[in-house]
């Protein structure tokens, strides 16, 4: 159901329908849909598909000049600070110290990088989209997950993630009553009011720990390199999409 909604609403905005497409999730993913059997949707792409990845169809959503909200939690919350700073700090022996002996570098490597594909989502939909970029705002201790499209909404306690929509033990609900989506509209909005835009976050103290801590540990690990320089892409690409 949830790639009907994000047909529905690439449809709508093909053909000039353009009500806003939430997505609100603490973590986000570049989830992978099965497309087979939806060949007569395939002249909404550049070529016929067996399978589609989110970002592939927000991309051409966004190319249309409809607009996406999407709300996730804040990369502090995303990566523990106290782990990459205990990362660096084993990295200075050859054997760590024993009070440190549970602890290796990749598995802390693994706990640091949990959350890295929301950051790969965000930076790939900022990084592909041409004709508009995607709004972003960052919510502390967001537990709500919500997609809505003005006609339709889905909600309950699936993350927007391939685990979450595929293959954890999940309850969602789906909506298309007018009384109940203006209840959705109404929460989304509320959500986004209580969000920090990318630009404000920037400024904040949590931001620049985080962003202290993964610019010492990039050389460690080219992942935290690439995931330090693709939150830093984001950041600056969103700061110049909302001053224009």
């Amino acid at each position: 159901m949830v790639l009907d909604i994000l047909i529905s609403s690439l449809i709508n905005a093909r053909f000039g329908k353009h009500p806003t497409l939430w997505l609100i999730s603490p973590w986000i993913t570049d989830v992978k849909f099965n497309f087979k059997g939806r060949s007569t949707l395939s002249s909404l792409f550049i070529k016929s598909k067996r399978s589609i990845r989110l970002t592939e169809i927000l991309q051409t959503y966004l190319n249309y000049g409809a607009e996406l909200n999407i709300i996730c939690r804040p990369p502090h919350e995303l990566f523990d600070f106290n782990k990459i700073r205990l990362l660096l700090f084993l990295c200075q022996f050859s054997q760590p110290p024993s009070e440190f002996r549970e602890y290796t570098k990749y598995t802390l490597l693994g706990d640091i990088l949990a959350h890295k594909a929301t950051i790969d989502f965000l930076y790939s939909i900022t990084r592909a989209s041409t004709q508009c970029k995607p709004n972003i705002g960052y919510l502390e201790k967001l537990h709500s997950k919500i997609i809505y499209n003005g006609n339709h909404a889905i909600f309950g306690s699936s993350n927007i993630t391939h685990g979450g929509i595929y293959y954890n033990c999940e309850l969602n609900t789906i909506i298309s009553e007018r009384i109940l989506l203006d209840k959705i509209s109404c929460i989304c909005n509320e959500l986004w009011k209580n969000s920090t835009t990318i630009k404000d976050y920037a400024s904040q103290d949590n931001f620049r720990k985080l962003m202290h801590f993964l610019e010492a540990a990039q050389n460690i690990d080219p992942l935290i390199k690439e995931l330090y320089n693709k939150i830093k892409w984001i950041h600056r690409q969103q700061i110049q999409n909302q001053i224009s």
